[in-house]
């Protein structure tokens, strides 16, 4: 009689290489967005083009802003669409994976977010 139970190769789920660019894409597109935003501010601040006291809070915010919006303007519809067309091509049961960790993505963020704003004024003192 064989053995009821399932091996590993039956649990195994099958990945495709868009499959995997795509998990890539939703877990780092936020992530890579805040440190190209934090590579800016530093830039901008180690430099400081327009003489201006960068010891005060908002130095440089109107272009830290601007590169913020841009790059999420950018970086979330592209990481909505490609799951969207992975679904598409590969079928629903392929994009579990790629919403999950953008999920996640998307609320520790905001809890970044959230705790910066909040710890701001202690860490700048």
């Amino acid at each position: 009689m064989p053995d009821p139970t399932p091996t590993t190769q039956e649990y195994a789920v099958r990945t495709s290489p868009r499959m995997a660019w795509t998990s890539v894409l939703a877990a780092l597109s936020l992530f890579a967005v805040t440190t190209v935003g934090q590579v800016v501010e530093l830039v901008l601040k180690s430099t400081n083009p327009d003489d201006v006291d960068v010891t005060q809070g908002l130095a440089y915010l109107r272009p830290l802003l601007l590169t913020a919006f841009v790059l999420l303007a950018v970086a979330v519809p592209a990481t909505v669409a490609a799951i969207v067309r992975l679904g598409r091509i590969e079928g629903r049961a392929a994009t579990r994976l790629p919403w999950t960790l953008f999920a996640v993505q998307v609320v520790l963020w905001l809890i970044y977010v959230v705790a910066r704003g909040a710890l701001g004024p202690v860490i700048d003192g």
